[in-house]
């Protein structure tokens, strides 16, 4: 069936505002940029919205984060996500609500939120290379300003869905299929919505235009206008995708003197990025492959269809019986994803499992040009240990110093167990000072102590070597991190066991 304008705009009216309003989260964007504001502001921001504060906490209490000590209150949460962490989360939140508000399915709502992420990163990034200070804003408006689809979908998700999966469409033909369909554009739709909640007028005004460029002298906001016209070439649904659309964007990448060479270095970014944000907001679902969807697009004789999801979303589809099966082997999967990442003696983050989650730490700080803190810990002559009581005792020596480092950082703080008797720890938000502080705590954990293995006792001294980053302005990989660490442990252990060496890199 087709509607008519007007009863499009009924159904937009009766939208109900439920938690999770993105007025939050713009106002948690309005609070970065207030160098006055502290950590209760947001706090106390986020607590007015019940259902994202407990959001908020579920988030940071998953075997994602595994938090050294659970997290109670939105306050410690926030410090331990991340102000950037913290809009996406509020974000993703709001655009679940609305989705359940004009009840759109469940699997069509995950396509649709995933295919609006991608073009939220995509803004971002494209407005951090033309004028970093609105990036914030371009990737707000990116992710709503497909709500109108999303409503569409709900009334009626067989047009909409043939509409989207006719690759032959061009803009034009698919812009007038929706106004035969629902009486106006979903740009238009969207921008209705936009208004309905109570948005800044930009932004309505920048959703009902996210398929036209911006003017020349469109102003201090063509930059935001600019970033979400070229993200919006990405596809609306992350099943499908269209060639026109792709060249269209290899194109404006090209012509707008942009950071990346080519295209698919532009989608390689953007994947990396969605998939860590898509794994911990959605609890291990596989994340759909861009670069797949790129070749898709490239095809000369592309077909009808280029459906991205995973082999087995038939199966997902299929009978309840089946579908239970499913549940159950993305549960396991999820089970041994979470025990891949741990330390099997100590229960800390292995290699992998600390690595992804530092440079999603690391491209926070990047964010919030916040600084972060990385030390490296080695146990002195634990090699004695092993070779006088056999390893036995020398993994029952290191399970308990692995306790004791986790008892002696905070939540937010990242710990990793690197091999053998070196540990690592990443400092959110920490100065020199409170690095410091934080690395003499822990020693005193490890040393202050004995520790007692069967009718042994023995005593731990360590040597550390860390350095401090202001991670906005050094611009410094993981990687280098990490060298200039162990760089200071290697002096620390060189000069005098048990010291500790420190840097702070311009």
């Amino acid at each position: 069936m087709s509607y008519t304008e007007q009863e499009t705009i009924d159904r937009i009216a009766s939208v109900e505002i439920v938690t999770g309003h993105p007025r939050v989260a713009i106002r948690l964007i309005e609070l970065s940029k207030d160098v006055d504001a502290e950590l209760e502001d947001y706090s106390a921001l986020i607590e007015a919205d019940a259902g994202l504060a407990s959001r908020m906490l579920a988030l940071v209490n998953s075997a994602w984060f595994a938090p050294t000590h659970p997290v109670q209150t939105v306050k410690r949460a926030v410090c331990t996500l991340g102000l950037g962490q913290v809009r996406v989360v509020a974000l993703s939140h709001c655009v679940a609500s609305l989705h359940k508000s004009i009840k759109l399915n469940k699997d069509d709502s995950h396509a649709m939120w995933a295919a609006s992420m991608c073009k939220a990163i995509a803004a971002r990034l494209i407005c951090e290379s033309v004028e970093p200070a609105h990036a914030q804003e371009a990737f707000t408006i990116a992710l709503l300003q497909d709500l109108g689809l999303a409503l569409f979908s709900a009334m009626d998700q067989a047009v909409i869905g043939g509409v989207l999966s006719d690759v032959r469409l061009d803009p034009a033909a698919a812009a007038q299929a929706e106004v035969d369909a629902f009486g106006m554009t979903h740009a238009e739709a969207g921008a209705r919505m936009a208004k309905q909640l109570g948005l800044p007028a930009f932004y309505a005004d920048t959703i009902r235009a996210h398929h036209e460029l911006p003017a020349t002298d469109a102003g201090p906001q063509g930059p935001i206008q600019l970033a979400c016209s070229i993200a919006a070439l990405l596809p609306h649904d992350i099943r499908y995708w269209t060639s026109h659309d792709m060249q269209s964007l290899r194109d404006s990448l090209a012509n707008n003197d942009l950071s990346w060479t080519s295209l698919e270095s532009f989608m390689q970014v953007i994947q990396e990025e969605f998939a860590v944000t898509d794994e911990y907001l959605n609890d291990g679902v596989a994340s759909p492959d861009l670069m797949e969807c790129l070749g898709y697009a490239s095809e000369e004789n592309a077909r009808a269809s280029t459906v991205l999801v995973a082999q087995n979303s038939s199966l997902m589809m299929g009978a309840g019986k089946l579908q239970a099966a499913v549940d159950v082997a993305e549960h396991a999967k999820r089970r041994a994803e979470h025990r891949a990442d741990k330390d099997p003696l100590t229960d800390l983050f292995n290699r992998s499992g600390w690595d992804r989650r530092a440079k999603l730490s690391l491209r926070q700080a990047q964010s919030t040009s916040s600084t972060i803190g990385m030390a490296f810990l080695d146990l002195d002559l634990f090699k004695e240990i092993n070779d006088s009581h056999g390893h036995q005792v020398g993994d029952r020596f290191l399970t308990e110093v692995g306790e004791r480092i986790k008892d002696a950082v905070r939540a937010e703080d990242l710990v990793c167990r690197w091999g053998g008797d070196e540990f690592v720890i990443l400092f959110r938000g920490a100065d020199e000072d409170s690095c410091m502080d934080a690395l003499m705590r822990v020693k005193s954990h490890i040393e202050s102590e004995p520790i007692h293995v069967e009718r042994l006792v023995l005593s731990a001294s360590t040597s550390v070597g860390y350095v401090v980053v202001n991670a906005g302005t050094s611009k410094v990989e993981l990687e280098a991190l990490l060298q200039m660490a162990d760089e200071n442990l290697y002096r620390a252990k060189a000069n005098d066991r048990g010291s500790i060496v420190a840097a702070v890199a311009s």
